[in-house]
Order: structure tokens, then sequence, then C-alpha cells
């Protein structure tokens, strides 16, 4: 029977924690956060690890009569996940937009760094 180590209880509490505002993206192990720390390895003295938060963004989606669809949280920097087509009786959905006028078609690998709305264009279908 293996026995773990004191540290690894103490980071499986730390794993859910919360901060009001913000999304907890990973633990690293410097203070600019651009190490990762690697939780599958030994730990053979004390250290100390850094919580890194991001902001997070709601991207909402407006279907234009569609299909409702839920908004989608995205941390800062992260892509948000391109939707099915919404369905509406007698419209054909054509693509997602940044405006109400369907002039800027969003582009899914763009990284979200503010609220969004994106807008179904929804062309008429003669059957």
């Amino acid at each position: 029977m293996a026995i773990l180590p004191l540290y690894m209880h103490y980071f499986t509490i730390c794993g859910i924690i919360h901060l009001f505002g913000y999304l907890f993206a990973n633990w690293f192990i410097d203070e600019l956060l651009t190490s990762a720390y690697n939780f599958s390895s030994r730990v053979y003295s004390n250290i100390t690890l850094y919580a890194k938060w991001t902001i997070p963004y709601t991207v909402s989606f407006d279907t234009n009569g569609g299909t409702n669809l839920s908004p989608k949280i995205v941390p800062e920097g992260g892509l948000v996940k391109k939707p099915l087509p919404p369905q509406k009786t007698d419209y054909i959905f054509v693509n997602w937009y940044i405006d109400e006028n369907f002039f800027s078609v969003y582009n899914f690998n763009e990284p979200v760094n503010m609220n969004l709305t994106l807008y179904a264009n929804m062309d008429y279908s003669i059957s």
C-alpha cells in the first residue's frame, strides 16, 4: 500500500480553490508565470508555487430567431468553440458575425479578450 506524502494532499485541496471574478488557469514555479509546475515531478525540498488567474469573458449568441444557444464562459486569451448552427424554420444558417449588420465574419481562431455577442446570419430559404 502506498502512502501519499502530505504535499500531495495539499495540492489536491489547492486544485479546487476559487478567486471571485477570476478563473484558475494553472500552478507555476516562477513569479512571471511562464513555467507550469509538473505535478508528476518529485519534490525534494520546499517549493513555492504561483497561481495564475485569468479574467473570464462571456460570449453570447444572438441566433436571430433561431434555436437558443447558451452563452459560453471563456478564459482571457482562450478560444470559444464554434457552436452548432441554430435552426429556424424556412431559414438557412449562413455564418456568425461580430456585428448586427453582418459585415464582419467572426474568426473562431481569434483569442477572446472581451465580452462578445455573436450574431447569426440566417437567409430565407424558398423550398
